[in-house]
């Protein structure tokens, strides 16, 4: 699996993103069709950033329910992140793979308190919230010539991509560089 291209782009990496998302990736590569890989950007550095990015060989989750009508309780294990980028950082690292021609998804899951705008943000420096660090990314994949992503927002959120997106065009007038 080291040999697929990194593909997706993903904002957080909380239990419902490892669990969901990661681990249906790891599947699909499992099973040969070659999705490829997440790049996770969090935040800042903390314990699951220092797990994810310290270990090769992925983590494990935990899988309960019924399958074919039996009750079903393994340990199933996911390698689909290939690297770790803290925003706080990184940044230049995250815009740098958000030119990627490989780059073909980008997934956020942020809780309804980062659906927010914050005058700060500006396009000269690493920005504090979700709809800043998306358009960053999205802007500077244009400005590459690169081809469009499918953006695939995971937040609990009624509407969750419209929200986003009027998110994201109300922070273009905060994206202009300082001066």
């Amino acid at each position: 699996m080291n040999a697929l291209p990194e593909t997706i782009l993903q904002f957080g990496a909380g239990r419902f993103l490892r669990a969901f998302v990661d681990r249906f990736v790891h599947q699909a590569n499992e099973s040969g069709q070659k999705v490829g890989r997440i790049v996770v950007v969090q935040r800042s550095a903390d314990q699951r950033s220092e797990l994810l990015h310290n270990n090769p060989q992925g983590y494990r989750v935990l899988v309960r329910g019924y399958q074919d009508g039996e009750l079903v309780q393994r340990h199933e294990q996911v390698k689909s992140i290939s690297r770790m980028l803290l925003a706080d950082r990184q940044w230049q690292d995250v815009l740098a793979f958000a030119k990627s021609p490989g780059l073909r998804f980008i997934v956020s899951n942020a809780t309804e308190s980062g659906y927010v705008l914050d005058p700060k943000d500006r396009v000269d420096a690493a920005p504090e919230t979700l709809p800043a660090k998306l358009t960053q990314v999205v802007w500077n994949r244009f400005q590459a010539g690169a081809a469009a992503v499918t953006m695939l927002p995971c937040e609990l959120i009624e509407r969750n991509a419209d929200k986003l997106k009027e998110l994201m065009l109300a922070q273009m007038p905060h994206m202009e560089p300082a001066g």
